[in-house]
């Protein structure tokens, strides 16, 4: 007798836990409309995947995830638009599209904390009549207007901003040999140059031709012979003394100042302190 009532007991106990588990899981898987929940679960017998090209107004919406580490578990992320009970399942298939046969169901609950009085379908509240006041929308437009204008007034005063005028400095070329020359060239041509100045015309070919024609050491009056005898050095020597016994009056045809001063073109000027270092110990004018 006591062992028919134990019997009974153990059943009465293990419906009463299994009805307990049943609401435990109800509970867990009641979700609020609106708001994204979950249920993980296993399949062993193939790849599951949510079905394609869900509606966006459905009252149900999943998105199925494989565990990769380890394939057999899922979890289902859903969401519920309208409030009522829903198996997963139906928005499960294989991955060829086909509905899985052998999957448990899954059954979910969205449930409304609205009051009775308002709908239970979240796209039918887009009917509700909103009353927007018009200082809002003034606003609105206020900002808009005021964030479309800022590029316009950056634009508008990099416009109206004086333009910087940048003063280009054009650096003269530096003096050359030549330009030292030609004016001495030109007073012997007129005849007006001064033993003095002659002495200087001396002196600057002196310090361009000493090198190339081994002049150191000579003291002037030979240098200056040694320079006359040169074909190239004596050219503009020979013009320049005869211009002082006959002056002529084209000697400052330009064509012609140009081609006996073309050799000292490329040369710089010579300071003053490498004129006096380049002058010999005797210094003799001829």
């Amino acid at each position: 007798m006591r062992g028919g009532m134990a019997t009974g007991v153990a059943v009465v106990m293990s419906i009463v836990a299994a009805a307990c588990a049943q609401d435990v899981a109800a509970v867990e898987t009641a979700v609020e409309r609106g708001i994204t929940g979950e249920v993980s679960f296993k399949y062993d017998h193939a790849a599951l995947v949510a079905v394609a090209q869900q509606d966006l107004d459905a009252p149900m919406l999943l998105r199925l995830e494989q565990d990769a580490r380890d394939p057999e578990s899922y979890t289902a992320r859903f969401i519920g638009s309208v409030e009522g009970e829903y198996d997963l399942r139906d928005l499960i298939r294989l991955r060829d599209g086909s509905p899985v046969p052998d999957l448990d169901p899954i059954v979910v609950r969205v449930v409304s904390n609205l009051p009775e009085s308002l709908t239970t379908d979240l796209f039918d509240a887009a009917d509700i009549d909103v009353n927007v006041s018009g200082g809002y929308r003034r606003t609105a437009l206020l900002v808009v207007a005021a964030w479309l204008a800022i590029p316009v007034i950056v634009i508008a005063r990099r416009l109206m901003r004086p333009k910087r005028v940048v003063e280009v400095v054009v650096e003269a070329p530096a003096p050359t040999l030549a330009d030292q020359l030609r004016p001495l060239v030109v007073a012997a041509a007129a005849g007006e140059l001064s033993v003095a100045e002659q002495g200087r015309l001396e002196l600057l070919l002196y310090h361009y031709w000493r090198e190339r024609l081994s002049l150191q050491g000579m003291d002037m009056a030979e240098a200056i012979g040694r320079m006359r005898r040169d074909d190239e050095a004596g050219e503009l020597l020979a013009c320049v003394e005869g211009w002082l016994h006959r002056p002529e009056p084209d000697a400052h045809d330009p064509a012609r100042l140009a081609a006996l001063l073309k050799p000292y073109g490329s040369t710089p000027a010579v300071s003053e302190d490498d004129l006096q270092v380049g002058e010999p110990e005797t210094a003799v004018a001829s």
